[in-house]
């Protein structure tokens, strides 16, 4: 029996170096690990003898949405002279913990009904580099809007995010709202 050593470029191996078998084979588990892309794993058998495969781990479909950002986390409503709109950016990631490919669905609404003529915009898009983005205009009541994306599978499912509450403050009183 011989040592194959085995190595890769990308994820992981089950073991380094394996003895053969009785019939001159030996097998080492390549394991993807949270990046995608072209793993190159290579086999070396005593006397320099080796040989090169090519395995591309690829993305999985959404399992989770996470929020990365709410600029501003706070707006004002509609005419009070603030920040009326913000901007609200999402990663789609697949069940690895990586960011989905370019492409994936993603629509956007709120969690209740708007009250004051709140808008997100726009309803739909597709992941970049596994972010969204949707804007959160405000409206003329201020309230909490809680922001959802959802991510519709093949299989019927949808995936969800946790509501993303975005705080709308009212403006200065006036003399017909005192």
């Amino acid at each position: 029996n011989g040592v194959v050593h085995f190595s890769t470029t990308l994820g992981t191996l089950s073991a380094a170096r394996v003895e053969t078998d009785a019939e001159g084979l030996a097998e080492a588990l390549l394991v993807a690990g949270t990046e995608a892309g072209k793993a190159l794993v290579r086999a070396t058998y005593a006397g320099g003898l080796s040989a090169q495969v090519a395995v591309i781990l690829a993305k999985g479909p959404p399992a989770s949405i996470a929020v990365v950002a709410v600029e501003p986390p706070a707006i004002s409503v509609r005419g009070a002279g603030g920040n009326e709109t913000a901007i609200v950016t999402f990663e789609v990631r697949d069940a690895r913990g990586n960011a989905v490919a370019d492409g994936e669905p993603v629509l956007f609404r709120f969690d209740a009904p708007p009250g004051g003529e709140e808008q997100v915009g726009p309803e739909r898009t597709t992941t970049v580099a596994g972010r969204v983005q949707a804007a959160v205009s405000s409206g003329t009541r201020a309230r909490t809007l809680r922001l959802i994306a959802e991510a519709p599978l093949a299989s019927g499912d949808t995936v969800r995010s946790t509501p993303v509450p975005i705080a709308i403050h009212g403006g200065l009183p006036d003399q017909t709202h005192f």
